[in-house]
Parts: structure tokens; sequence; C-alpha cells
């Protein structure tokens, strides 16, 4: 250990630094002008060595430095605390602007990325169809009470009374004027035609309107059945159905039920479903059909009443809805996260201060003032949130819990360095530059890695999560500005409070004691982490460690369980269940938009159209041509009957086949495409056309079509991704020729589960580049660098791949949850780092500053565990116990960031406590000398250069003296 006596009066702001050299100014020969051109470069460095100006520029460039720069920050907040405290004050009115807050979800598309191809084929869809916006899409279910069959009678007869209830009676008003479905529904208020006649007819049959058997041309029979040329698509609507195996089974019924027994084959029906499409149109925006689906739910939830049957509702406003309700009882939560948060703050800077011999009561209110800090923060940026109009959805909502469990660490830095300097401060001032000068660079660097990491998740392609991860860097942003400001200013204050002199002879051993544990702790510690011995041990166990995370890493699955998001005790769950694993399974359609020009004389066009068509149905899961709603099927239907059979028009103006030359090549064109379009039995497929009309039918254009396939079987999201992938993959052989899209109404969710790999990965390359960039800039230490960059990759690889063993996917909530734990890493790593590579430490001692070199690994070793493994450790449990009332909460996203937090938090602590010094000790002193040979062998080039350089001028002096050179 080296003594070095600094005067505070000439270093008044920063005597924790280190002693100025003093350059004595030479005295001047009066005849060193006669003197040669050595002695004059020896004048020359002189002059520049004790130049004002110059010495000014130096001084300036060491306050540059970030630990000087904080040491000026610790000063300043030494001399006027209560003015940083005013500062903070009206930094903390922006909270008002959470009374504006919009809690708000989109659970349909705010996890889908922007650029994923869903937005593209919804994009398709809407343009089709012309909405103004995304249509609402809200779906019905009705069961009967007793389980029994909605086929009965009068279980029919009811609902249709609620279909037509619903369709007539559930508005909302629009600039003073109500809407009801049918003012929304545009080219969708026939959707549920098939039900509707389905229950007509039932009901006539249940009343003796209709008591004589049918002929099997015009029966009711399920799946399809062709009544008056159009066929009847019963399966749409009807799901868990079951029918007749022969005809013989119904003798026995007598009544009703068996007269319709008689004319369908119909014998029970578990669901009915019932859609309700909208489109903006005039007025009505997309709001205002979130408003109708609400009207509808609220009905379903608050008036609906019926002995005989059960009504369910969902869709994504109501989705939306129910997300934001469950979420709003975290707000309990965070005030219990927050008790909890001070009751263990107190609890452990009471015990770091009394080491210390710092104690007082104050140190309660440093405590709330820490944890005060982190809700403040929390505050101002739901206020700014709510001030600038943007909405909060519920994955925010976590992030109180996250920033009291992360940002209070930076305060807990802070009061472990006050409390170490109290004692060998001798004016607040001194103690304050101390601490900031000490502390402020470390917090910095975990500071800015963590709202860089968030950043980065602000720029996902992923709207929630942008949200989210925005309002995660403002507050953990804010949380540090409060710490400065805030915080600091507190300790200042309390310094002019005494401790407390409770100590007698028993409490002073105790202090002893617990003194003389922690130092033979530390030295024990220490001892360890220099043996060899320890580094082979420890080095199995990473290597262990990193097996089991790298495994689970890889085997990890992407996969979106929607009814794992869904609130635990939502009534939404039952009704989605039932679409899940009942109607999709039964029923899953897709949507084909030909969007290229379509010429039907056109033989490589139709070639490819039915090429397309085969695979399509080669699909194990497509349940076949029958099930398919395609105009051009029927149009060749409908040309072969006139053309052929008849050779007659019934739908031209005179009735008479014009002669309009033989047959293309392809057998069709558009000759009978109007008369196709104003039959009756085809004119609903007018709606799935566009096509520019001319009086001659030769000039008509088809210039983009839809056609709907079915497929059945698909129970899992694993399959309907595959399904998707085939689709898609199918779709884009033929976009040259016919610019083929799909269109599924659970495209966003599959595109979610499909990016998520891609999205983590190239989330978490950029999150550690920028690590990597930060580090370079504060640590500025390449083995240094390499170890924290190292170290919060390693600890994300554990997080992922123990999240693996813990039964969790990779979805949105964890990919988030992921990002979060890069940025914590940090925190666990920064601290050790730069406490390790310090080569000195100053203490105050008798009046003066004391220079404590740390001349061996074992003594730097002892500075970085004394200054950093218990606010370590706090700053690692508080972040625990603040997110413990998490696990109140039955749901799944909170249980997410739960187990990721606890697992950043046990990795971290290792990484932070054993890893990384271990990595330090082992490899600094190698570093180190190769650095000190590199700067000898270049500072030798140098001298010998300038060496070379001091021959040749002395020999051109020389030539000169001697009058050789001289003209």
């Amino acid at each position: 250990m080296t003594e070095q006596r600094n005067d505070p009066k000439e270093d008044p702001i920063f005597p924790e630094s280190e002693p100025l050299v003093h350059i004595q100014k030479p005295k001047v020969d009066p005849d060193a002008e006669n003197r040669g051109s050595k002695e004059n470069n020896e004048t020359w460095t002189s002059r520049w060595a004790v130049d004002p100006k110059m010495q000014k520029f130096v001084k300036f460039s060491k306050m540059c430095q970030l630990n000087r720069l904080f040491g000026h920050i610790g000063r300043w907040v030494a001399i006027n605390p209560y003015a940083f405290l005013i500062s903070a004050l009206i930094m903390s009115s922006l909270c008002v602007g959470m009374f504006k807050m919009e809690l708000r979800d989109r659970v349909r598309d705010g996890y889908t990325p922007t650029t994923s191809p869903s937005r593209r084929e919804t994009d398709i869809l809407r343009n089709f169809f012309g909405s103004k916006s995304d249509p609402i899409m809200t779906i019905v279910l009705l069961l009967a009470r007793d389980k029994g069959s909605m086929h009965r009678p009068e279980y029919m007869a009811e609902a249709s009374r609620i279909h037509e209830y619903i369709k007539g009676n559930i508005s909302i008003t629009v600039n003073n004027d109500e809407f009801t479905f049918y003012n929304i529904c545009k080219s969708a208020c026939q959707v549920n035609y098939f039900f509707e006649f389905l229950a007509t007819e039932f009901d006539k049959i249940a009343t003796g309107e209709i008591n004589k058997n049918v002929p099997a041309s015009k029966r009711l029979d399920f799946p399809i059945t062709k009544i008056y040329g159009i066929d009847m698509h019963f399966e749409r609507n009807l799901f868990g159905v079951k029918v007749a195996e022969n005809e013989t089974e119904n003798h026995l019924l007598q009544g009703p039920l068996a007269a319709i027994h008689n004319y369908s084959n119909i014998r029970g029906i578990e669901i009915i479903q019932l859609n309700y499409k909208g489109d903006a149109v005039g007025v009505v925006d997309e709001e205002d059909l979130a408003r109708w689906e609400m009207a509808l739910y609220k009905y379903s939830r608050e008036e609906f009443k019926s002995d005989l049957i059960e009504l369910l509702v969902i869709g994504s406003e109501i989705v939306d809805y129910e997300m934001n309700k469950e979420s709003q009882m975290m707000g309990r939560f965070v005030g219990l996260g927050f008790a909890l948060m001070i009751i263990f703050a107190i609890g452990s800077n009471a015990l770091n201060s009394y080491y210390y011999q710092s104690y007082s009561f104050s140190i309660n209110i440093v405590s709330i003032v820490a944890t005060l800090c982190s809700l403040l923060s929390v505050g101002v940026t739901l206020g700014l949130y709510g001030i600038v109009g943007m909405r909060v959805n519920s994955v925010m909502l976590i992030m109180p819990f996250l920033t009291l469990g992360i940002g209070v660490n930076d305060s807990f830095m802070l009061a472990h360095a006050y409390f170490r300097h109290k004692r060998t401060s001798p004016n607040v001032v001194s103690l304050m530059q101390s601490t900031y000068a000490e502390v402020g660079p470390s917090i910095t660097i975990t500071t800015l890695t963590n709202v860089v990491t968030f950043l980065i998740g602000a720029m996902m392609p992923t709207a929630e999560f942008q949200l989210f991860c925005t309002a995660a860097a403002m507050a953990l942003g804010y949380c540090y500005i409060f710490t400065v400001v805030c915080f600091g200013p507190t300790l200042a204050i309390i310094h002019r409070q005494k401790p407390l002199l409770l100590m007698d002879q028993v409490k002073i051993k105790m202090r002893d004691r617990l003194h003389s544990f922690c130092e033979a702790f530390v030295d024990g510690y220490s001892k360890v982490m220099c043996s060899r011995l320890f580094h082979m041990f420890n080095f199995v166990v990473f290597t262990t460690y990193m097996g089991f995370a790298i495994y689970g890493t890889i085997n990890i699955s992407a996969k979106l369980d929607t009814e794992k998001i869904l609130p635990g005790n939502s009534v939404i769950k039952r009704p989605h269940q039932m679409l899940a694993h009942k109607v999709w399974f039964e029923y899953y359609p897709l949507q084909i938009f030909i969007n290229k020009p379509f010429n039907l004389t056109n033989v490589q066009q139709m070639n490819d159209f039915d090429k397309m068509m085969e695979e399509y149905y080669s699909i194990p899961n497509n349940k076949g041509r029958r099930y398919t709603t395609s105009w051009l099927d029927e149009y060749k239907r409908y040309f072969n009957d006139s053309i052929e059979i008849f050779n007659f028009d019934f739908h031209s103006e005179d009735g008479v086949t014009k002669d309009q030359g033989e047959r293309p090549a392809t057998g069709y064109d558009l000759r009978f495409f109007k008369g196709f379009l104003s039959n009756p039995i085809y004119k609903h497929y007018e709606s799935l056309i566009k096509y520019t009309n001319a009086s001659d039918w030769e000039n008509i254009t088809i210039n983009q079509f839809t056609l709907t396939l079915v497929y059945a079987g698909l129970s899992d999201w694993q399959g309907r991704i595959d399904i998707m992938i085939k689709w898609r993959q199918i779709a884009s052989k033929y976009e040259k020729s016919l610019d083929v899209s799909v269109w599924e109404s659970n495209g966003m969710f599959v595109d979610q589960m499909l990016s998520l790999k891609q999205v983590s990965l190239q989330s978490g390359l950029l999150t550690i580049l920028c690590m990597l960039i930060v580090c370079i800039i504060f640590i500025q230490n390449p083995l240094g660098v390499l170890a924290a960059v190292s170290s919060i990759g390693s600890i994300v690889i554990g997080v992922i791949g123990y999240l693996y063993f813990w039964d969790l996917d990779l979805d949105p909530a964890s990919l988030g949850a992921i990002l979060m734990s890069v940025g914590m890493s940090v925190d666990f790593t920064a601290h050790t780092i730069y406490a390790y590579l310090r080569k000195k430490r100053h203490v105050y001692e008798n009046g003066r500053n004391v220079v404590v070199l740390l001349d061996s690994e074992f003594e730097r070793m002892k500075n970085c565990v004394s200054s950093i493994m218990y606010p370590m450790f706090q700053g690692g449990l508080s972040t625990v116990v603040c997110v413990m009332p998490l696990l109140c909460i039955p749901d799944y996203i909170p249980l997410v960031f739960f187990k990721t937090i606890v697992l950043v938090v046990i990795f971290g602590l290792y990484h932070g406590c054993v890893v990384l010094p271990g990595f330090m000790v082992l490899f600094t002193p190698v570093t180190e000398r190769w650095y000190e040979n590199l700067k000898k062998r270049f500072s030798n080039k140098k001298e010998n250069h300038a060496e070379s350089e001091s021959v040749q001028l002395t020999s051109i002096n020389k030539l000169t003296e001697d009058g050789v050179l001289n003209p």
C-alpha cells in the first residue's frame, strides 16, 4: 500500500482523485537564446508545461472523464440539495397525465409483426371488399342449457328469435342516429342465410305447415343439400352434428321432432354458430364497430335471459376488453409490491448502515425515497403516455414491477457507497463527491444498457411490445434521473443527522463481531476466487450450466397458445375453447384471392388455375370440391347448360342466344356472364367478383375475384401453422400468372408464431451489439468488454434454455421477458467488472487523502467483493421480492415475467459473484502483461526514432558550424 498526501485546497473538486503532479517552472537562463537547439527544445517544452491555456485544457480533459463528471454532480448536489429536489418535484407533476390514460389492447393484430405476410393479405381482403378499416367479426355461439340438442323445434325457434333480435335491436348511436346490424353489415347481411332457412323450414314442419314426406331432392340434410338449385351449406352454422345412420331409427318418436326427422338426417346439434360481420360504412368508423360488438357483449352478459339457450359471444374487441379488465387487477398488486420493496429496503439499508456505524432513523426515509424514485418514474412514464394520447396495453401494466425491481438497484449502489465513505469524509461535499464519482459510472452503464435494450425491443415490428418496450425504456431512464436528482440529495440532507448513540458495550461487541465476520468472509471468499482448484471446479459447473442452457435454447418451441394468453378466469375462455377445438376442427375455411386480371380464354391462366386448385385439394385436410364456394365452378356449369343442352339464354334481353362464335380453346368465355349474375340462384356471387362491365361481353374484364375452400381436422396451432405454410407455398408458385394471395382469420396469430424465433434472434444479436458499443465506450478495457458481453450472452442463453425446462414456450410474452433479461443481466456484470478493474482506491484518513494501490489480484478481488457483493445481492433479492405479487395473478403473462426474473437473478448473481471474478482473476494479469509489453515495444520504437532524428540533427548542426553547409 502506498500513501500519498493530497492537499484538498489544491484539488477542491475531487478530493478522492489521484494526487496532482505539479510541474515546477524552470529557472530561465538569460544566455539560453545563444545555446543550441536542444536547449531551445527543452525551454519550449517547459514553457508549454506552464502555459495557463494548456493547463486549463488538461484540466478540462480530466474533467470530461466520467467519474470526474459525476464528482462535479455530487458537489452540486451537496451544495444545493433542495434545488435538485424541487426539480424532481416539478418533473413528478407529469404524473397527472395518468388521469387521461387509455387502457386498450389489440390482441388480434397487436402481436403480429407489421412486416408479416398476413398484413398484406388483410390489406388485400380489405381493399377487395372496400372496407375503410378492419371489419369486425363477432361470433355468437348458442347452446342448449340442458346439454341437449339444438335441433329440437322450440330450441331452433328460440335461436331464430335471438338472431333476429341481435340484428334488429342491438344498436349504437352515431351523430344522434341509431345504427343496427342492418346498417353496418354491408355485403355480409346474408352470411347466416343457411341457418335462417333451416330454422324457418323446421318451424314450418313443427307447426304442421309441411306435413308430408318430401322427395329426396328437397330434403334438409346435413352437411349440404340442394334446394331449388342452390347448395345449402348447413355445415357453416351447425357443429357437433349427429346424423341418422338409417331410416328406421325414428319410428319410436312422436310429435314435431319425429316430423323433422322425416325431412332431415339431423339427429342432434351441439352448437349453432352465428357470424356478424360489420364494415365501416359512411359515418360509422372502426371505433363504432367496436362499440356495436361491446353492446352485443353487454347484452349477453347483463340483459339476455332464456330458459332454453345459453348465449356466448366472442370477438376481438371483447377479447381486448377482457384482457384489460383482468390487467386492472394488477393495480392492487403494484401497491403490494411497493410495500414489500419498502420493507426490504428498510431492513437491508438498516443492516448496511449499522455495519458502517451510520445508522439513524432517517435511514428509513432513505429507503422509502429509494423505492419512491422507481414509482415516480412509472407515474411520469404513464403520465406522458396519457398526455400525448398513446394507449396503454395490458402488458405495460407489468412494467411497474420491472421498474420497481430493476430501478431501485441504482439507489442501493449509491446508498452502499454513501455508507462506506461517510466515516472517512470530512464534510458532506467531499462525501457526495466520492459517492457519485465511485457509483455514477457503473449505474450509468447499467441504465444506458437497460434503456438501449428496451429501445431495441421498441424497434420490433410488433405494436404491443413496441408500446411496452418504449414505456420500460422511459421508466428506467426516469428512474436513473430520479436517483441522481432526488435520492442523492436526500442522502446529502440526512448527512446532517448524527448516528444514534444507542450502543452499549454489548452492541459494540456485536457490531465488532459482525465486522470481523464480514472481513473474514471477504478475505476467505477472495482467497477462494484466486484458487486454481476453485477455477477447475467452477469450470465444470459452468460447462454443465451451459450444456443444459444450449440444449433448452435449441429445443424450445415457438408457438402461441391463445388459451394461455387469455385471463385464467375470463368468461371468454369457454367460447374460445369451443371455437378452437370444435368449430375450427370441423370447419376451417380458406379464402383465396386471384388479384391479376383473369381471362377465361387464356389457356395458360386457366391451366394454372386448375393446377393450383388441384394442389389445394390434394392437401389431406381438405374437405373436397363439394364444400368449395367458387363462382368459376358454378359459371362453368351454367355455361355448359346454356350452350350445350338448351342453346338458349333465359336471361338475355330477347331470350335468344346470339351467334357468338365457336367456343374458345379453354372451353369458356364471358358470353353468359351477365345472365349468370342476374340469375337469382347465382346472384350472390356478384359480391365475390370485381369486374369492369361493358355492353359487349367481349370487353368485360374480370379484375379480381375470391373463392373459399374448406379444411378440417386442425385441432392445434401447430397444424394450423403447417397448413398455412403449405397454402402460401402453393400461392407463391402462381404469383406470376395469377398473383394469388390467401387469407384466413387466424393468419395473424400464425405469423406471430412463425416470426418469434427470427425476431428473437435479430433482437438478441442487435442488443448484444449495442451492449458491446456501450461497454467499449464506458469500460474502456478489452478484457472487461469481452467479459461483459460474454456474460450477458451466457445469462440470456441460460434464461431461454431453462425456460424450456420450466415448461414455457417461445411466444410474444416470453420474447418480451427475454429482451428484459438482456437489460437486467447488465446489472450483474457491469458493476463487477468496473469494480475489479480499479487499480487503486481512495480513502480519507487523518485529514488527508490516501491512495491505496491494489497491486495484487487478491487485493483487487477484496476491493471488488466489498464494493459490489452486498448491493448486488440487495438488488437481486429486492427484484424478486417486488415481483412476488405477480404469483397472485392467475394469468400466463405475469407468470412468464416472474419466472424470467427469477432466472435472471439466479444466473446474474452466479455470473456476477462467481464466473466474472474468476474470469478476471485468471486473465487480467496476462492481458495487463501483454499490454505493458506492447506499450514498451512502441515506446522503444519512438525512442529509437527520436535518437536517429537527434543524430541527424546534430550532424547537420556540426556541418553548419564547420562552415560546410554555409553559403
